[in-house]
């Protein structure tokens, strides 16, 4: 009995010993063992020799973000909500929250990604909501501000809480962490850990709008700050004081505007930070869709104005992801299925744009498909402005130009498409002043398409320059001296932009047709054809109202040139010898009336603030300061006019 009851002491001590033994082996091995999610974090905050260690006082914070970290790599993935994105109104079947968080449970590898998720919730409602769900919840107060409510797209609201996002996230390097900061309205169909560089010497990799070929330069670039992965070091910590220290100075400019500005002022070289641009086939958005479902990690609803607009359109994209899975699943038991799945129209968001204004035409947003925005400048009514001084003088002043002539055309509900040019290459003399150049030009004309969220149209003179043109400007112009130019005009339609076609001063109006069918033959239908007077003589040009009607024979939208149609070419004498181009700014109120009164779709003219010192073409810009008064009277003539609709003439004998 005594030797029974030894052998059973021992055989309990035995297995007592080999339990404890592996717990010890699971601990250890659960340090040591790595996986697509924490290689890219090995680096150790506390080794690294340009991180920044901060000795706060443990706090909820602290907390919170030690629970969501991926184990001593200290990382996290961070969203900030409010109650709009949280709690579902009455007219709801879901929320943005919902949305997010459904996208785990779909995705490839996702679901567990959620035990690292931070929410961090601004009001009280959203952080009730998080409670609920049972995940990691921070609540973000900020004392005498309400953020519980939707804040649209560039309102004072908006601005201010996403200044608060990046004062706190800022804390967050602080103390310690890296982290992968994503909008609520990001859909995670794949871990992107897997997509993301784990070369640890990259401090940030952020997503772009329109991804534009190069990981590297931040010159050809448009940042997108709802989603990228950044690490805690001296450098980043840096970058975010900087950024946020100039909250203050850029009044009416959001946090992603103002980050896009230093970085064109070389901030990242500046700090020495290494930064990789994110390809949109991968981390994807409503601006730039994916080309490839079997790649796509994440999908954004950028480019989008509203949250119902978001919601009805990222539930579209995971529909069309549930498609693919599906289809997959199919193609493995039949590998002859060769159905191509492909993103639904993203129609909410492209309509999201559409500003109310009354009884006055609708207003759109930069952000458009081109497609949409000429069918609504088509529709316009009464017509559509394209506006804007003659060249790009300088950032300040095409900055202050857009705003006020946004802000006059607004008042009338005319769709604004602002104008300048880059470089002005058709110049009487070698000597006249040209413009910044394409590159610099391209950048000033993004930021004021950005800033007043207008669609932009500037001039193109050769092949080359359409690509990169058509990469920002929303309308491509083809000089009148270039009408005819074929392979100009390819090269503009393949850009997928709206072509507005210069009529040749020297061109009869049926030349038009032709111009205008070499841009719908090289497969792009968004063609738009305008007039701009017709020489007479040597050193002038006259308006033949006529043409007016005879160019709709190209079956597109007409626009009326009421600046350049008054130039006299060459016909100015300098004291100093030579010759400038001359013009009758008197007799624009004139040609525009009949232009409008006609019926033209579109006005083009030239603006400018100071039109006798303008360094090019001061005499046939219009003065800024009776901008508004001309519109009026334009807006009440095509009202009154039935110009837009062919006369029915019928010339059978009159009988009483």
């Amino acid at each position: 009995m005594a030797m029974d009851n030894t052998k059973q002491l021992v055989g309990n001590f035995a297995v007592l010993f080999l339990f404890f033994a592996g717990l010890v082996v699971l601990y250890n091995w659960s340090f040591s063992y790595t996986d697509p999610l924490i290689s890219i974090q090995k680096e150790s905050i506390c080794g690294s020799s340009n991180s920044t260690i901060i000795d706060l006082p443990r706090d909820e914070l602290d907390s919170v973000l030690a629970k969501a970290s991926m184990g001593r790599n200290k990382t996290v993935i961070i969203t900030i909500v409010n109650k709009a994105y949280a709690d579902q109104d009455i007219k709801g079947d879901t929320t943005m929250l919902d949305l997010f968080l459904n996208s785990f449970w779909l995705g490839e590898r996702t679901r567990f990604l959620l035990d690292n998720l931070l929410i961090v919730a601004v009001d009280r409602t959203a952080y009730d909501r998080c409670q609920f769900l049972r995940l990691n919840c921070f609540r973000l107060e900020t004392d005498g501000v309400d953020f519980e409510g939707e804040k649209v797209y560039m309102s004072q609201e908006f601005i201010k809480m996403m200044w608060r996002r990046t004062s706190f996230l800022l804390q967050v390097l602080k103390r310690g962490h890296n982290f992968i900061f994503t909008d609520t309205d990001v859909m995670w169909l794949r871990n992107p850990f897997e997509k993301l560089s784990n070369n640890e010497t990259e401090d940030i990799q952020i997503s772009t709008d329109v991804f534009r070929g190069d990981h590297w330069s931040p010159e050809n670039q448009s940042v997108n700050t709802g989603f990228y992965f950044i690490r805690s070091n001296n450098k980043t910590i840096s970058l975010f004081e900087t950024w946020y220290g100039r909250k203050d100075n850029t009044t009416g400019q959001k946090e992603q505007d103002v980050l896009q500005d230093l970085i064109r002022q070389g901030i990242f070289g500046q700090l020495g930070l290494k930064v990789r641009f994110l390809d949109t086939n991968y981390f994807s958005g409503f601006c730039q869709n994916s080309k490839d479902f079997g790649a796509v990690t994440t999908v954004h609803a950028n480019c989008c104005r509203h949250i119902a607009a978001k919601v009805a359109d990222l539930k579209a994209a995971l529909w069309d992801w549930k498609r693919f899975r599906k289809f997959e699943s199919d193609k493995r038991l039949n590998a002859n299925l060769t159905t191509k799945i492909r993103w639904t129209r993203h129609s909410w968001c492209w309509n999201s744009w559409k500003i109310n204004t009354g009884d006055k035409a609708s207003v759109y947003s930069c952000f458009m498909d081109p497609t949409l925005l000429y069918n609504q400048l088509k529709a316009a009514n009464p017509f559509f402005l394209l506006a804007g001084p003659n060249v790009i003088e300088s950032e300040e002043h095409i900055l202050r130009m857009a705003k006020h002539i946004k802000s006059i055309s607004t008042k009338f509900g005319l769709p604004l498409v602002f104008k300048s040019s880059f470089d002005k290459a058709n110049r009487t003399s070698s000597k006249s002043f040209r413009g910044p150049g394409m590159v610099e030009g391209l950048k000033i004309l993004e930021k004021v398409k950005i800033a007043y969220d207008i669609p932009i149209v500037t001039d193109v003179h050769e092949t080359l320059q359409c690509e990169p043109v058509g990469r920002v400007a929303d309308i491509i112009q083809i000089p009148a001296f270039l009408c005819r130019q074929t392979d100009l005009l390819v090269a503009a339609a393949k850009t997928g932009k709206i072509v507005n076609i210069k009529k040749g001063q020297f061109c009869a109006p049926s030349v038009m047709v032709n111009s205008a069918e070499k841009v719908r033959l090289a497969g792009n239908p968004n063609v738009m054809v305008c007039e701009r007077g017709t020489m007479f003589g040597y050193n002038d040009l006259i308006v033949d109202p006529r043409n007016l009607e005879w160019l709709r024979e190209s079956n597109c939208p007409v626009v009326a040139d009421i600046t350049h149609s008054l130039q006299q070419p060459a016909g100015r004498k300098l004291d100093g010898g030579g010759v400038a181009s001359g013009g009758f700014r008197e007799l624009i109120p004139c040609i525009s009336r009949t232009a409008v009164a006609v019926g033209v779709d579109g006005i083009f003219m030239e603006v400018h603030d100071d039109p006798l010192n303008a360094p090019v073409d001061g005499p046939t810009q219009w003065p800024l300061r009776h901008l508004e008064e001309l519109l009026e009277e334009l807006v009440a003539i095509s009202r009154a006019s039935k110009g837009k609709q062919r006369f029915n003439i019928d010339v059978t004998p009159f009988h009483e």
